[in-house]
């Protein structure tokens, strides 16, 4: 199958523990990687084995056969009228040195399968027991789901692939049917939309770096998807990898008007903290349905004046205050909290160190665990986002200038800095970080705060289009800035922190977000709300 391209090491999908109700999936990397890869999209089908007619006219066979590294031939149990598309997929993992199926020869009444081995290894192969659909070409429904199935030729240039039908929620199949170029390969895409998809053949390069690969035969099968009523964001690592389907744009300032925001939490909803001045810096967490917030709550007659806060919610729409979660000697502030493997990570700054903290009892209980970074400079506000298989932080140095550090590990104390460091400068309008970095289709985003008149002023979203220990580039998107102040009420005076969350294709983004009065007023000077970006596309 074709996984996405949000990590550029070439991988590929493998099975095992198939049943009746499940299977269990992983990204495989070749073995001469590092076997860490970035989250991927995979689409998936499951049927029975048997024949079937579809609507449409379409005839079907699911089976099972057994195969090595040696060709073996499949005969069908039905005859085709037209050469079928074969789409074949290792299911168990008797062999645990990486492979890809390669399928050929395809007829009406049969194909050649065998495994692939890596280059640089000699290429043997315990045997394995493979899954095969195997569809004529055309379009129609399938289990009500509606279906293109054809074929293309591809090498390992992108190549784009129109749709003939409209998808709300496409699911993207796709195997070669030839064996033109022996090298090992296997398939990936990006940019599925609701209307097409980009496709490549990508060879591994564990013998040499040379990547070209001749042109196959490769067929792919389109299928709308059943809509999941599960929460999107469940399981071992939350926020997922990308944040959003790729076919999504990043939410930005031409998606809406930041007066949509509505107010939810105020300083007078805090209980717990004597008479605080205000709330700020929101980040939220979802996990199985449940909405959480962390913030910085602030009270100056207090010691130490600013702690962190904790509200829950059903919906996100409708808050209820909990407790203060961490409090420290000093000013906190920007909780970016998010997990990973199972455990739960936040990071709320420290004048000149990054630190680092894991909860022991979520969300109340958090113990520090080490500092990122500590340098001779106030690093403010800094965000955590892992991309193509490594951590990155981003923070700033005087508010100007970009500062970029990275490491394999996110629990290791004292990350390696950019080698250009600061990597920007002398960029007031976009040089402290504003709110959660996200990856859409590969690609990476950084919300920056706009200091240029006033702290705080307002939140820029830019694309970092060249990201490496060695090498930085960023640019600001169409749509930007996303947030600034408006009209008279809780947010006349700045905007500065920007939290999104994908709900879905039909719910788009809801997003946290602070706005800041005038500074002569009397009332609530930092306020936390709530918005609801539509998805674009």
């Amino acid at each position: 199958m074709a996984p996405s391209y949000n990590g550029n090491n070439p991988c590929h999908i493998r099975l095992r523990s198939v049943s009746s109700d499940q299977f269990d999936a992983r990204i495989e990397e070749w073995r001469y990687l590092n076997g860490v890869h970035y989250d991927e999209t995979v689409g998936s089908l499951a049927i029975e084995p048997g024949t079937y007619d579809l609507d449409g006219g379409s005839a079907v066979e699911v089976g099972r056969t057994v195969t090595d590294h040696t060709w073996s031939s499949v005969s069908f149990d039905q005859t085709f009228d037209t050469a079928p598309l074969v789409f074949c997929q290792a299911e168990t993992v008797q062999g645990y040195h990486a492979i890809v199926t390669r399928v050929s020869d395809v007829t009406t009444d049969g194909f050649a399968v065998r495994l692939q081995e890596e280059e640089g290894r000699w290429p043997t192969h315990r045997t394995e027991s493979l899954g095969y659909v195997a569809i004529e070409p055309g379009t129609g429904t399938l289990n009500g789901m509606t279906f293109e199935a054809g074929l293309m030729n591809l090498n390992n240039q992108w190549s784009h692939l129109p749709f003939e039908n409209t998808y709300t929620n496409p699911v993207l199949l796709a195997a070669m049917q030839s064996f033109n170029g022996p090298d090992t390969a296997g398939l990936r895409h990006q940019n599925l939309s609701t209307s097409s998809v980009k496709v490549m053949v990508e060879e591994e390069r564990s013998k040499d770096d040379e990547m070209y690969h001749g042109t196959e035969q490769v067929g792919y099968l389109i299928l709308e998807a059943k809509t999941s009523t599960t929460s999107p964001h469940s399981g071992e690592t939350i926020p997922k990898t990308p944040h959003a389907p790729n076919s999504v744009s990043p939410p930005t300032g031409s998606n809406f008007h930041p007066s949509a925001a509505t107010p939810v939490l105020r300083a007078s909803d805090v209980t717990d903290y004597g008479d605080v001045d205000y709330v700020a810096d929101p980040f939220l967490f979802v996990e199985d349905g449940t909405w959480h917030m962390f913030f910085e709550i602030l009270n100056e007659n207090r010691n130490p004046d600013a702690p962190i806060g904790h509200a829950t919610s059903p919906d996100g729409l409708h808050w209820t205050y909990n407790q203060v979660v961490l409090t420290k000697q000093y000013h906190t502030s920007f909780p970016l909290v998010w997990k990973y493997h199972g455990e739960y990570y936040m990071c709320p700054p420290t004048g000149r160190r990054v630190e680092l903290y894991k909860a022991q009892d979520f969300p109340t209980k958090w113990t520090h665990i080490g500092n990122a970074i500590e340098d001779g400079y106030y690093a403010h506000d800094p965000t955590f986002v892992r991309y193509n298989g490594r951590w990155w932080l981003f923070t700033d140095r005087g508010y100007d200038n970009v500062m970029v550090y990275h490491s394999t590990d996110l629990e290791r104390e004292g990350w390696t800095p950019h080698e250009q460091n600061p990597v920007v400068t002398n960029r007031l309008r976009a040089g402290r970080q504003g709110g959660r970095p996200i990856v859409i289709d590969g690609r990476l985003y950084l919300y920056f705060q706009d200091c240029v008149e006033n702290y705080g002023d307002a939140i820029r979203c830019y694309e970092v289009t060249e990201l490496s220990p060695t090498t930085y580039a960023d640019t600001e998107v169409p749509g930007s800035p996303v947030l600034h102040e408006f009209g008279s009420g809780w947010a006349n005076n700045g905007m500065h922190t920007f939290d999104p969350w994908w709900r879905g294709p039909e719910k788009g983004w809801r997003c946290a977000v602070d706005g800041v009065r005038a500074q002569e007023s009397t009332e609530d000077l930092w306020t936390i709300g709530i918005v609801d970006i539509p998805p674009t596309q």
